[in-house]
């Protein structure tokens, strides 16, 4: 009942089904959770009680991981378009707050480890910068296989999080790369692939080890919370498999891929999220590194990130990844300032002079959160049903009143790259 009474509304308001998907999922990860889709249903002036919440979600969600990604939720909506232009530039500027549910997905309601605490004074000394790749290890390559067009795929050499208690420099991988060919990344561009390096800079000895990186890498480096499928292809001599990040929260964000030879996910540990205030959208075209030619497979194809980091992108079809999944970050070097992480770095001691900035900015964060709210701020109004059907008219009406009430402005204040929706 709840489905059909969705699709209903979202038929009597010209609602595309991808518009509405895109505009609900406001951390923009291409994953829809059970909190913001409340929001988006509370938003259309369709409440539902969590029992019949998650009994949609499971109903649409194909893979029982608690999570709707575009392709689930498109098939809820068969009939409907896709996208309606007279609606999707509207949408497009919705910012909806999610509801605090119960979630569905495994790890939801995990609590991270606490880490060892940081002292703001050691922060400081952390020096983040992008580092040329030279070493690669072969993930996947078409080399036997009976393909029109070579395709590589290549993990970093980094260090494990096991031996960053005995280091004060490390580099962290952010995803693969791919090769239209069968070269690693470092001979086959002309731009060498980049790496995020971690630096304690209060370390001088060259054999010494940092009280404090392991504590840095788990708090604002983590792993993914776990990994999803993206694409496969088992009909090769070795079967290819491409997954995709899902960050630890809100707050993160995955800028690459991975893949394996196997069906198995990989484990959290083969990359790291950063925090998404620290990234901006990648403003170069992603470039095709392979498209399959029809093979037995759904057809897919590869891509580069831009040209800063150049993370292996993957998708079904031949067409570019979207652009919500095209990060990068914003500075190649900088050291942290303790004063802008502490929603991050809770366990964190705070000196007084930090203690009195820090207060300071949040005063200043929750001025302009209101300032906003207090201007009626949120997305101008969508354009009008047309007269002669009282039905539509109500729910025009319940509409607005549920816009109102319900969308609030993304993330003011957050000292970030702005934009990022959540």
């Amino acid at each position: 009942a709840t489905l059909w009474r969705l699709a209903l509304m979202m038929s009597h308001r010209s609602f595309g089904v991808h518009d509405i998907f895109h505009a609900f999922n406001g951390r923009r990860n291409g994953l829809l959770n059970c909190a913001e889709l409340a929001a988006g249903l509370i938003w259309l002036g369709l409440p539902v009680s969590e029992p019949d919440l998650h009994a949609l979600v499971r109903g649409l969600d194909a893979d029982d991981d608690g999570l709707l990604s575009l392709e689930e939720w498109a098939n809820g909506f068969p009939d409907l378009p896709e996208s309606e232009p007279a609606t999707q530039e509207a949408l497009a500027q919705l910012t909806l707050q999610p509801k605090p549910v119960r979630e569905l997905y495994e790890g939801a309601t995990a609590v991270r480890p606490r880490s060892k605490p940081v002292p703001p004074e050691a922060l400081k000394k952390f020096k983040f910068k992008l580092q040329p790749q030279k070493s690669y290890g072969l993930v996947w390559s078409s080399k036997g296989e009976a393909s029109r067009d070579e395709l590589s795929v290549w993990a970093p050499e980094v260090e494990g999080s096991g031996v960053l208690q005995k280091k004060a420099k490390a580099k962290f991988c952010l995803g693969h790369y791919v090769v239209g060919g069968l070269d690693n990344p470092s001979k086959a561009s002309r731009v060498t692939p980049m790496v995020l390096e971690v630096t304690d800079t209060s370390i001088s000895m060259a054999l010494s080890s940092s009280e404090y990186l392991s504590a840095v890498a788990e708090q604002l480096l983590p792993p993914p919370l776990r990994f999803r499928l993206v694409w496969h292809d088992d009909s090769t001599k070795t079967p290819i498999y491409v997954w995709r990040a899902v960050p630890p929260g809100p707050n993160f964000v995955a800028l690459g891929m991975v893949a394996t030879a196997s069906d198995e996910a990989p484990p959290p540990e083969v990359m790291s999220c950063v925090p998404k205030r620290w990234c901006t959208r990648e403003t170069d075209r992603p470039k095709c590194a392979w498209k399959d030619a029809g093979g037995a497979g759904r057809p897919a194809s590869f891509w580069t990130a831009g040209s800063q980091l150049q993370l292996m992108l993957a998708v079904q079809g031949h067409d570019p990844p979207q652009e919500e999944q095209c990060w990068k970050l914003s500075e190649e070097r900088w050291f942290l300032e303790p004063q802008k992480l502490m929603d991050l770095l809770e366990q964190v001691p705070e000196s007084p002079s930090l203690r009195e900035s820090s207060s300071s900015l949040r005063a200043s964060s929750a001025a302009d959160q209101s300032s906003i709210l207090n201007s009626g701020g949120g997305p101008p109004p969508l354009p009008p049903l047309q007269p002669g059907n009282n039905a539509r008219t109500s729910s025009s009406q319940s509409l607005s009143s549920s816009l109102a009430n319900s969308s609030r402005a993304s993330l003011s204040g957050c000292g970030g790259c702005g934009g990022c929706g959540g």
